[in-house]
């Protein structure tokens, strides 16, 4: 279900995000692809795939 937005504020137009809070111990079992999307008013607006890797 999405709830209505009357208003949008968009401050910045440079995509910055904080990844750090969804990489958790063990790290193991997160590296890989990761997708990311952005939905505004139903519809996907913004939309990234990227990998996550282990340190060798």
């Amino acid at each position: 279900m999405h709830r209505q937005v009357d208003w949008v504020s968009i401050k910045e137009n440079d995509w910055r995000f904080y990844l750090g809070d969804c990489i958790w111990a063990p790290v193991s079992n997160k590296q890989g692809n990761w997708r990311m999307t952005l939905e505004l008013n139903g519809k996907i607006v913004a939309d990234k795939t990227f990998k996550v890797y282990l340190p060798e």
